[in-house]
């Protein structure tokens, strides 16, 4: 009976919770001196397509190098499939497009956000105060934005609408998200399988020799 508890114990261990973290980085266009012309806005698609319990967007080491109207970039996430402005030039999984604002005030994808039937949703915007001083921040999901995420994410193409007001050289961006599996049972691979085989047949003869002695 306790070799059988043992054995139950050991094989049970496969029934977990596991999460696992990805991240990826903006296109390399996005990225380096000027990459964040105020001339245009911003569409990336991101290439993900797995349900997430966290997630959030980086913006590390943005300058503001050339002074304009706003003096801010605004992010926005969402689907975009059926979107007000940049539907013609939507990016392909992966990618980036662009749509000319010539830096207008405000967020050029706003329509996006709004109406009967926004296709996105804004996740806010960071100003600049001076020129040529490096900043670095993060929009953390809600639990909300978490929902209207995941259903962006099931229906295929999504990703993040950038309008930089103003010229802006980028460090990096990059999306983070957690992904859970609860009480998955895992097919472990054939290290796995040779380890548990082995420490359960080493423990076995553990009970063995103990049941002896006794």
């Amino acid at each position: 009976m306790k070799k059988l508890i043992l054995a139950g114990i050991l094989f049970g261990a496969l029934d977990f919770a596991q999460a696992d973290s990805f991240t990826i980085n903006a296109p390399s266009g996005m990225i380096g001196t000027g990459a964040l012309n105020g001339t245009y806005a911003y569409l990336w698609s991101v290439p993900f397509n797995q349900q997430v319990t966290s997630a959030s967007i980086t913006f590390n080491n943005v300058t503001e190098t050339l002074a304009g109207s706003g003096n801010n970039i605004s992010v926005d996430v969402g689907s975009f499939i059926g979107m007000a402005v940049g539907q013609s030039s939507a990016p392909t999984s992966g990618h980036y497009s662009t749509i000319t604002d010539n830096d207008a005030l405000g967020d050029a994808f706003h329509a996006n956000t709004t109406g009967l039937h926004p296709t996105a949703i804004n996740l806010g915007s960071e100003t600049f105060a001076h020129l040529n001083v490096a900043q670095t921040w993060t929009f953390t999901f809600s639990a909300l934005q978490i929902l209207a995420l995941n259903s962006d994410i099931a229906a295929g193409n999504w990703g993040f609408e950038i309008d930089p007001d103003c010229h802006f050289t980028v460090g990096g961006i990059t999306f983070s998200a957690t992904t859970s599996q609860v009480n998955r049972v895992a097919v472990p691979d054939q290290t796995t399988t040779a380890g548990l085989l082995g420490l359960t047949f080493f423990a076995l003869l553990a009970f063995r020799r103990r049941l002896c002695l006794n």
